[in-house]
């Protein structure tokens, strides 16, 4: 489903609000789960976790770039979380989401989705031995290959190449990823289910968005302070990388001091035993190790000064990133950023926020979903459908959805199945469909079908008839036209559940046909509207009425399931609004 290209809020960006804000809840439930445990390889598990949700939803919304979309909102929801450290996990979110994106686009298949879930979270490998580079230099690269070969000497193991062990673990999290997505390949098949989630989820309201910012302290927040951290991180660095020792521990002491004061929460990390062990390990291991390659003993000062120096390098790092991820969340920056430059990120994940609480209250107990995946993962597709009726609705002014196609494509056939199916489900439709009949396989004429009652009267037809006026190759019967209007005023009188019109073209843009009544049906916002429009007048049309509809339907491509489970959520909401 897509739509115009006129609505305040593209349509792929109120898709991205709604994976991002899955995603996020996702991220909330299942990551504190894996982190309170302390499970081994936890970041490998959430990120196969991930891909899971993400290829279920490319398979839901098979559009470019939805994905993306989605991972930039999940990291900004990521921004506002009390971590604090919040570059790496919005970087991982962003990338998983871009690798996705990217191998996805060479078709979406088996093996492609097979190729995205294991590059996915492969990079959350990538990134761990990246982030430990960054914390404690390249030294740490010569550390590891005097700890391995000092393993191998005092084991006696034959010296395999280091080549076939980094192969060996990025296999099992290439497999990881590969499984991964192929669950989320076949559960979400289980969406298709066609029950509603819409008690589970309370009506959304945009300003909560803004409500949850407030929550934040920003009393402190400062461009100026932003500068001077990122400035004298990197300064800090070019010492060390320098061999300027007495300088930069000097500067980096200093460094390390105004982040304290100014930002007491850096001082979290810091107060975790875990950091402070791995401080150890890695100042005994080069203090032991750092000369045993090179055949001049072990225990030497080197090592003891090179341990030192990557651990004064973390202490930068680790103080450093925690104050730059408390800056970014300046409120003038989040302006610059969401508000003027990325308007649609802003307001998608201004939607997001909104939908958040109901999503994390949904999501059921870690265990239940390791359970129950089939289930859980048909809950939440469920539930981004709804999400999405409520955020597009909540982005255009109308309840007009437009089905469109080229000329003889089925629009009305389309339209016809459309009507038969909501009337199955006890929906009160109105307004009427025009249905053609063929005559040496070419069509000559056109029938008024009136809903619901199915009364039909000719419309128009390739023939001349007395009384009937010409346009174009057809002539057309006014007591057609006279009789459809009816149909729409009473549909709109009567506040049935939908309106047919069948179709908008050349005559209502040049002022006749259905143009009279159509002011009538824009004004009306209490009944869903699906107007027939050939493919390349949509935009005319929509630009001289100045509308946003809600959807544009090519009736070649979109499943009327999904469109008939979406008409049911725009049904309920509008029930509300009453």
């Amino acid at each position: 489903m897509t739509n115009s290209g006129r609505n305040t809020l593209p349509d792929k960006w109120v898709k991205a609000a709604v994976v991002g804000s899955v995603w996020a809840a996702f991220e909330i439930i299942v990551g504190s789960f894996l982190h309170n445990l302390r499970i081994p390889l936890a970041g490998m598990m959430l990120s196969s976790f991930s891909v899971l949700l993400l290829i279920a939803f490319s398979r839901i919304w098979n559009e470019r770039w939805v994905l993306i979309r989605a991972g930039l909102v999940c990291a900004v929801m990521k921004s506002l979380s009390p971590s604090a450290i919040i570059l790496g996990p919005m970087i991982g979110i962003i990338m998983e989401a871009l690798i996705i994106e990217l191998s996805l686009l060479a078709g979406r298949n088996m093996v492609t989705y097979s190729v995205a879930g294991a590059l996915a979270v492969l990079w959350t490998l990538f990134q761990k031995v990246l982030n430990l580079l960054i914390l404690y230099g390249f030294d740490l690269i010569l550390i590891a290959d005097s700890f391995y070969q000092y393993l191998v000497k005092l084991t006696g193991w034959l010296n395999p190449d280091p080549f076939v062990l980094v192969m060996a673990v990025s296999i099992v999290y290439a497999i990881f990823g590969i499984t991964a997505a192929m669950l989320g390949y076949f559960l979400s098949a289980h969406s298709l289910v066609s029950a509603s989630p819409s008690v589970f989820l309370p009506f959304l309201r945009q300003n909560e968005f803004q409500q949850h910012i407030v929550v934040q302290n920003y009393s402190k927040a400062s461009l100026i302070r932003l500068f001077v951290l990122i400035l004298g991180a990197v300064a800090i660095m070019y010492l060390l990388n320098k061999d300027f020792i007495i300088v930069s521990v000097i500067a980096g002491s200093l460094f390390v001091f105004f982040i304290i004061y100014f930002y007491r929460t850096s001082l979290r990390r810091m107060r975790k035993p875990g950091i402070w062990i791995q401080f150890l390990l890695i100042t005994l291991i080069a203090s032991l190790l750092w000369d045993f390659a090179s055949g001049k003993g072990m225990l030497t000062m080197d090592g003891l000064r090179i341990g030192l120096e990557m651990n004064f390098r973390a202490v930068i790092v680790i103080f450093g990133f925690s104050a730059i991820s408390t800056e970014l969340r300046n409120p003038f920056i989040k302006e610059v950023l969401l508000r003027k430059g990325f308007y649609g990120l802003y307001h998608s994940t201004e939607m997001a926020f909104s939908a958040l609480p109901a999503l994390i209250s949904l999501l059921p107990n870690p265990r239940i979903v390791l359970k129950h995946p089939a289930g859980f993962i048909s809950a939440l597709m469920q539930a981004s459908r709804f999400l999405y009726a409520r955020f597009r609705i909540s982005t255009t002014s109308t309840t007009i959805v437009i089905l469109t196609g080229e000329v003889h494509s089925g629009k009305s056939t389309y339209a016809g199945r459309l009507h038969q199916e909501l009337a199955q489900r006890g929906w009160k439709t109105g307004g009427f469909i025009a249905t053609g009949t063929f005559e040496d396989n070419a069509r000559n004429s056109y029938n008024l079908i009136c809903l619901p009652g199915q009364e039909s009267l000719p419309l128009a037809s390739i023939n001349a008839v007395g009384g009937w006026f010409k346009l174009r190759k057809y002539w057309f019967n006014p007591r057609a036209f006279q009789k459809g209007k009816e149909c729409l005023l009473t549909a709109i009188r009567e506040n049935t559940d939908l309106i047919f019109l069948d179709e908008i073209g050349p005559m209502e843009k040049e002022g006749s046909g259905w143009a009279d009544v159509l002011p009538s049906l824009l004004i009306n916002t209490q009944c869903i509207q699906c107007w027939v429009i050939r493919k390349g007048m949509v935009d005319e049309i929509c630009c001289q009425l100045d509308i946003d509809p809600l959807l544009v339907i090519d009736v070649n491509k979109h499943d009327m399931n999904e469109l008939v489970y979406f008409l049911e959520e725009i049904r309920s909401e509008l029930s509300l609004r009453s």
